[in-house]
């Protein structure tokens, strides 16, 4: 890899549910740019309720984001240049990974990591 690299360093207040939201967020970059899985990352959060989330410095781009929250769309996404937004759909099943890296779809145990955990 001959690409500058950078490093930066930021401090997050939030509460104990939303830091591990965002821990499993960060998860999801560092483990999958790891092993060279592409995908678009996203994390809930409510910024109507409880979860308020404060970034120390202050990062920048207040004003695009400011935009982006008002087109109305269910995932909105970092770019190098910019922000989109886009509506996602149902992939025909309910997926979900839970905490001991179970797979489930629609409910029914997939795919367990490691394999001797599954039931």
């Amino acid at each position: 890899m001959n690409e500058q690299r950078i490093k930066k360093t930021f401090e997050i207040e939030t509460s104990p549910a939303v830091m591990e939201r965002f821990e499993r967020f960060l998860a999801l970059l560092h483990y999958n740019s790891a092993f060279g899985h592409s995908s678009t990352f996203a994390m809930a959060l409510d910024g109507d309720g409880a979860d308020k989330v404060v970034i120390s410095p202050r990062p920048r781009f207040k004003n695009e984001v400011d935009v982006t929250g008002g087109i109305g769309g269910d995932v909105e996404i970092a770019l190098d240049d910019g922000y989109m937004a886009k509506r996602i759909s149902n992939l025909g099943s309910d997926w979900f990974v839970g905490p001991a890296a179970a797979l489930y779809k629609n409910g029914e145990i997939q795919k367990v990591i490691p394999k001797n955990l599954r039931k």
